[in-house]
């Protein structure tokens, strides 16, 4: 608790900054962790997943992703998985309901954390929806005044036939369960073959099946638990919104991810089709009516930045690591639709603007508390420049689209360490470089980015980015001084990187470091 906690402490004793304080917890709390770690219990587990959120939001994906797997084997030995028919007449009935909760609310947690981490080649589900043989969890007012409910299963929503005796009404935890279950299969999805070869606008692919489980997911929804700002703005009033941004963030990155894949100018989309008559045009119809679905889906994000920023520092200091991550993915998607509008009138570009900057000033103020923002801070200000010099250029060359796709479809190995504290860090403009406080940091660091990259290929000669004025840079983002004349592409490899760590990178990735596991 104290390795959460203290991150958002302005002035911990004994320490220079908060993530000073919350490192230094987090290392006590892992040593005290792997001395009990072949005695499972519900403390340790429960420790283990707190573990696994701080080195999330620390940039060390390869760390989280080791507790998290230790979390989920203990909770599998514990048989937290299946109903518990153990108890005990010395506690009545609602001190048994709550402890039974208690374990349920454990193992959704592993189960969600595992869901939104999943990705890549290296990192597959060990917890399947079959696995889950426990009720979803019930409304916090039931667990904490112990009214034993039955709620429904996690594949209830599928089912035409509804048990006996079953809650109508589930939690909002219950629900991002649910959802996160989808993100673990379109995390799948987007990381093998399948999404490259499919036939994308083919009603039986399975793109289709996934979005046709998004919309269901978002059609069992009651009312109150409908994206709106009122609604965002009402549960925030109870003291809910966080837990509801955070359920509505893991679906806004779902639709993200199915549908920036056939984006075109960049080399997101296959080779060009040979399609003709009918197909061409039906296959066009189905690009446009996506490219609106993403763009619309990335305003309502940015939208939901600017509530967010309005609400202040108590409401931000609540938010997740994977809120940041769905800011940063939203940030880079605005900052091509503000290159290739999907309109030439004037109020769109305007409105993009609004709204990019918004999400912008989140995301700036989410690096103090999470250091991982700092390196996505970093590709943003990265990928519009290359977009400022993208635009310039001619089309691209079938070789060369096919050249950028395969930057970008390595879904494969963690190359995360963790992210210094930005405290410790300067930076200033020195024309074309950037200056750390530590010298041999910044050469090992670039070193090590340059050998994660060398097997990515050599940069198509379109996408080497020459220079651009800095005003030219920062224009859309009003990016303030901290990022000033700072030039982070210092090579060719480090822009592969950068391409390939935004547009192919899952949750828990930061690929800065090595690869070394």
């Amino acid at each position: 608790m104290l390795t959460l906690a203290s991150r958002y402490s302005p002035t911990p004793a004994c320490f220079s900054s908060p993530l000073e304080a919350s490192d230094f917890f987090a290392q006590r709390a892992s040593r005290a962790v792997q001395l009990r770690i072949t005695s499972p219990s519900l403390p340790q587990v429960q420790a283990l997943l707190l573990l696994t959120g701080h080195k999330w939001g620390a940039g060390d994906g390869q760390s989280a992703w080791i507790y998290l797997g230790i979390a989920v084997r203990m909770v599998q030995m514990m048989g937290l998985c299946s109903e518990s028919l153990n108890t005990s007449d010395d506690v009545s009935a609602s001190e048994a309901f709550i402890l039974a909760e208690e374990r349920r609310r454990t193992a959704w947690t592993c189960f969600l954390m595992e869901s939104l981490l999943s990705g890549g080649g290296s990192r597959a589900r060990i917890l399947t929806s079959e696995d889950m043989r426990i009720q979803l969890p019930c409304e916090d007012e039931a667990f904490i005044f112990g009214i034993p409910v039955q709620c429904e299963l996690l594949n209830d929503a599928f089912s035409q036939q509804k048990r006996p005796d079953t809650m109508p009404s589930l939690s909002i935890l219950a629900y991002t369960v649910r959802v996160a279950d989808i993100w673990g299969h379109v995390a799948k999805w987007a990381s093998c073959d399948e999404s490259v070869t499919e036939s994308l606008d083919h009603q039986g692919s399975r793109v289709h099946s996934l979005i046709s489980s998004l919309e269901h997911w978002k059609l069992t929804l009651p009312d109150r638990l409908r994206y709106s700002l009122f609604s965002l703005q009402a549960h925030s009033v109870l003291e809910q919104g966080q837990g509801f941004c955070y359920m509505h963030c893991i679906y806004f990155m779902a639709v993200i991810f199915l549908h920036r894949h056939d984006l075109p100018h960049l080399g997101l989309s296959k080779s060009p089709r040979s399609l003709d008559g009918l197909d061409q045009e039906a296959f066009g119809d189905w690009a446009g009516r996506s490219s609106y679905t993403l763009y619309d889906t990335a305003s309502t994000v940015c939208d939901m930045c600017e509530e967010i920023n309005r609400l202040g520092a108590d409401f931000r200091r609540g938010l997740v690591p994977w809120i940041g991550f769905t800011v940063y993915t939203t940030i880079g998607v605005m900052l091509y639709f503000q290159s290739f509008p999907l309109e030439p009138r004037a109020e769109f570009l305007t409105k993009t603007r609004h709204r990019l900057h918004s999400a912008y000033l989140l995301l700036k103020e989410m690096k103090n508390e999470w250091p991982m923002a700092s390196r996505w801070l970093e590709n943003i200000y990265s990928l519009q420049k290359y977009h400022a010099s993208r635009v310039q250029q001619a089309n691209l060359s079938v070789e060369e689209l096919q050249s950028f796709r395969n930057l970008m479809v390595d879904y494969g190995a963690l190359h995360d360490t963790p992210v210094s504290d930005p405290a410790t860090v300067s930076v200033r403009s020195t024309g074309n470089t950037l200056d750390l406080a530590s010298e041999s940091n910044t050469h090992s660091g670039l070193e090590a980015r340059q050998r994660s990259y060398a097997q990515l290929g050599d940069t198509p000669q379109s996408a080497r980015t020459g220079s651009a004025s800095d005003a030219s840079l920062v224009d859309v983002l009003h990016v303030p001084n901290d990022f000033d004349g700072a030039d982070y592409l210092v090579s060719e490899e480090e822009m592969a990187g950068i391409f390939q760590e935004f547009w192919t990178m899952f949750p828990g990735e930061v690929g800065a470091g090595n690869m070394a596991l």
